[in-house]
């Protein structure tokens, strides 16, 4: 009795459709993937940064108010003192992160930071050392270091508020804005016009 195989023509279909499919299926994969590694890695993240500002906090009578008045006073007392890292960013050396927006809009120059012993960027937009009216920092995290994309807000990179009483993700805040700057278009007009596009992300990746 003779056996009879498959023609080369049918194994090249059977390929081919094999081909589809990975191609369809495989890119969402990885992307879940990589999503779900992404809010991980940045709930991880907010834990060791909200523990460094307790910590610093502690250290400082309770009190951050007049511990620092800039940017790089922050990076000095802080983000040198309490973290291991291996790259220092400083204004004007060429180094900045630049972070794009979920929306499209212009994207943002973070010039003041540190790289952790592990590959974390952990910059600082902002530092008020009276901390008022909007808090005394807001760091920007970029969980696979600047120099590894997509460098987006709400996917590798989110926003932390360091506060008088702790370090809080954007979606803690009282502006509540997790619900306005996560989505494309965002909702709310308002933060289309700043650099906001999923600024709001925090630990859920765009």
């Amino acid at each position: 009795m003779s056996k009879k195989g498959f023609t080369l023509a049918e194994v090249l279909i059977t390929l081919s459709i094999i081909g589809v499919v990975a191609a369809l299926t495989v890119p969402t994969l990885v992307r879940n993937y990589e999503d779900a590694a992404n809010a991980a890695k940045a709930k991880k993240v907010y834990s060791e940064i909200a523990n460094a500002w307790k910590l610093y906090l502690s250290d400082n009578g309770g009190s951050p108010v007049g511990t620092f008045s800039t940017r790089s006073g922050l990076q000095e007392t802080f983000l040198k003192k309490y973290f291991k890292y291996t790259i220092l960013t400083s204004y004007g050396d060429g180094t900045a992160l630049t972070a794009k927006a979920l929306n499209g809009g212009a994207p943002l120059s973070i010039d003041t930071g540190i790289t952790t012993s592990d590959g974390i960027f952990i910059g600082i937009y902002y530092a008020e050392g009276a901390c008022k009216p909007n808090g005394c920092a807001t760091l920007i995290v970029d969980l696979n270091g600047k120099s590894k994309g997509p460098n987006r807000f709400g996917y590798d990179i989110y926003s932390i508020y360091l506060m008088p009483d702790g370090a809080f993700a954007y979606k803690d805040n009282q502006q509540n804005i997790e619900n306005t700057t996560c989505l494309k278009p965002n909702q709310n007009p308002k933060w289309d016009e700043w650099y906001n596009g999923g600024n709001g992300c925090f630990s859920k990746p765009a």
